[in-house]
């Protein structure tokens, strides 16, 4: 078995969340699948096993010909080596990227796309962060933390869904269930690490979980409950409060080891050549690095950005522009790496073959991990099951696919406005 340190192997577990991206199948079949594989894959990065779930939710759980919308899972590992010299029992809870197989399906268009209005998020603590998140506003409070409406709703659903029978702790909530766990560590004196991690999506719903759990005291930190993120290449998941409130919870840990900018905490690993990081924000001056107007140069190389790409990048600034509020990244471990591609795109569909392997292969390659080989749903054909082409998946790659989306909803939300307007004219 290949070593691998403390970063990596939190690495390999978040890129397993998203074990079952690449299947299409209903929610009861996918969970079938990601239950009965996972605990062989993860145990291939050291001694780590499945505690909590894992689970798989469907907006729609009897629907075929999707992926899944939603993926997480908690592995345990008894004594895992961190930079102070001292092994602690470490718990990590992985969350997945966007499945992004169907262009339709719920985490492209409410998760992904859902930034046009916000949450408030101390209302949301106060309330109970295992309460339904408030009423979404696109007339946010100045000087208040707001996330993204998509954020919020899918934080909420990792935090209140329980895994089904058959999986581990079946019938209780991540909430509970942690909360159970930092309570026994405190009664017996058991320093624990708890680390939230995922990939793409997953690197924005990661700390914001992480934030809602300590916050709403169900992770309180303390000598016993240490937790910590590490957020890969996720898009911003709130505005400016809410990025100043998770890195003053949460202190940036900066690289232990120059040049080697994967060995953080609290930090969003971003390769400065994937877009995926460069969303949300849509005012250069608040975050110049990561900012969604960069997108339409990216893999350019000078040239004049190609007229739907800048197209499409327009419309993801009018669609975040509607929320009354302006994301900004959390704090970032940047580093470049551009898997090599000679060529200039020229369509859009270039665009895309440039913009994939720099969202994933170039960070295992950074990282220096293996890449996830999906798993073989051989022995699973009769329950109706599909296997995805990456190449498919790539055709509805995050962020550039989500925006067609959002160019139907601000269709959508222009035509509305029309109608209302009309029957204000009926009304005089």
């Amino acid at each position: 078995m290949a070593q691998y340190d403390t970063w990596q192997q939190t690495f390999a577990l978040a890129m397993c969340a998203p074990l079952v991206n690449l299947i299409r199948g209903t929610e009861d079949r996918l969970q079938q699948i990601y239950q009965d594989k996972l605990p062989e894959y993860i145990s291939a990065y050291g001694n780590w096993s499945v505690v909590w779930g894992p689970v798989i939710w469907k907006q729609y759980p009897r629907d075929f010909l999707s992926g899944p919308d939603n993926s997480w899972y908690v592995a345990y590992n008894p004594s895992v080596l961190f930079e102070d010299g001292n092994s602690y029992p470490t718990y990590v809870i992985a969350v997945a990227a966007t499945s992004g197989i169907f262009l339709l399906s719920f985490d492209w268009r409410v998760e992904d796309a859902g930034v046009d209005r916000v949450i408030d998020w101390n209302s949301w603590i106060k309330s109970g962060i295992f309460n339904l998140p408030p009423e979404p506003t696109r007339k946010p409070t100045p000087n208040s933390p707001y996330i993204a409406e998509g954020t919020g709703n899918a934080t909420y659903r990792l935090l209140s869904t329980a895994p089904p029978a058959g999986a581990k702790q079946a019938g209780l909530s991540l909430f509970v269930w942690l909360k159970q766990v930092a309570a026994s560590n405190a009664a017996s004196g058991t320093r624990a690490m708890f680390i939230f991690t995922g990939h793409s999506l997953g690197g924005a719903l990661a700390p914001s979980l992480a934030l809602g759990l300590v916050q709403g005291r169900a992770l309180p930190l303390s000598s016993t409950c240490d937790v910590r993120a590490y957020p890969i290449a996720g898009p911003s998941p709130g505005n400016s409060n809410f990025a100043a409130l998770f890195n003053a919870t949460f202190p940036a840990s900066p690289a232990v080891t120059p040049g080697l900018a994967y060995r953080c905490w609290n930090l969003d690993l971003v390769n400065s050549q994937d877009i995926v990081p460069q969303a949300w924000c849509i005012v250069r001056a608040d975050s110049p690095g990561q900012n969604i107007q960069n997108i339409a140069t990216m893999y350019m190389r000078g040239t004049p950005p190609l007229a739907p790409v800048r197209a499409v990048v327009d419309s993801m600034i009018l669609w975040a522009s509607l929320c009354g509020t302006v994301y900004v990244p959390l704090q970032a471990s940047i580093f470049t790496l551009h898997v090599p591609n000679e060529a200039v795109p020229r369509t859009i569909e270039q665009f895309v073959e440039h913009a994939a392997p720099n969202h994933k292969v170039a960070y295992a390659t950074y990282v220096n991990v293996p890449a996830i080989t999906p798993p073989s749903i051989e022995g699973y054909e009769g329950l109706s099951v599909q296997t995805e082409t990456d190449d498919k998946a790539t055709a509805n790659y995050p962020v550039l696919r989500e925006a067609e989306v959002t160019a139907h909803a601000l269709a959508a939300v222009v035509k509305a406005e029309e109608i209302k307007i009309i029957e204000d004219i009926e009304r005089l």
